[in-house]
């Protein structure tokens, strides 16, 4: 049944994003970024409905505390599976979220990725996919837009730690913005390298943020400890 539920969601996710290309050609038009990413909030709402009735996938959300701070500010969140680029811009509405260029070329959901806009990086352009982030980033945020990045730099299983990306630090040191660690456990209900989905509860979890001001390794220290610690914590509620 589980995966019935999974496949029957793979097809009904897919006939929605057509019912989203369908309203493309009206953007192109009347499209602002600010309607664009209304727009794309309503089609991850429906994403978020399916998961709940289809699969029995559901989430909650710990630390709200953390999450409201006021002004913009970078989340820093690992990274387990395709849920969380599919929902962020739910849960944090407006969000610039760093993600890969390639994403930009996938039909009906790449179009809208770019007009929204969010920050893409070619991975393979070297000092130039810094130049890229920080780039995007400070669009963004003259926007008033907080920013979402995923420093592990890709999906991983739930169960492996790695050395994060420097480019999280990158932007802590100049845009001067207080970090926002975050941590979940997407990974027990979404498989990292596929489409098998399963019933359960996603635990979304805002920590602290870790002020602006500090030196890049004592910054990156910290946030490391603090996801992975929590992730930890998340991986054993299954």
């Amino acid at each position: 049944m589980t995966k019935f539920r999974s496949k029957l969601f793979d097809v009904l996710f897919g006939l929605w994003t057509v019912v989203l290309g369908l309203c493309t050609p009206a953007f192109w038009v009347l499209g602002t970024p600010q309607r664009i990413r209304a727009f794309s909030r309503l089609w991850s709402g429906g994403t978020i409905f399916g998961l709940k009735h289809v699969v029995g996938l559901t989430h909650r959300e710990t630390g709200l505390e953390h999450k409201h701070a006021p002004g913009p500010v970078i989340f820093a969140c690992n990274h387990q599976s395709s849920w969380e680029t599919l929902i962020f811009n739910v849960l944090v509405p407006d969000i610039a979220v760093v993600l890969k260029q390639s994403l930009y070329s996938y039909p009906i959901m790449g179009w809208y990725l770019k007009r929204s806009p969010m920050i893409a990086v070619d991975r393979d352009a070297g000092t130039g996919a810094m130049r890229q982030l920080l780039g995007g980033a400070k669009t963004a945020l003259a926007e008033g837009r907080s920013i979402m990045i995923f420093p592990e730099g890709t999906r991983q299983d739930v169960d492996v730690d790695l050395e994060y990306n420097r480019g999280v630090a990158l932007l802590y040191k100049q845009l001067k913005l207080p970090v926002v660690p975050v941590a979940m456990n997407s990974g027990l209900f979404w498989s990292k390298n596929g489409f098998s989905k399963k019933a359960g509860e996603i635990t979304v979890s805002y920590m602290p943020p870790i002020p602006a001001g500090l030196g890049a390794d004592e910054f990156m220290q910290q946030l490391q400890s603090a996801i992975t610690e929590e992730k930890q914590k998340l991986a054993a509620l299954k």
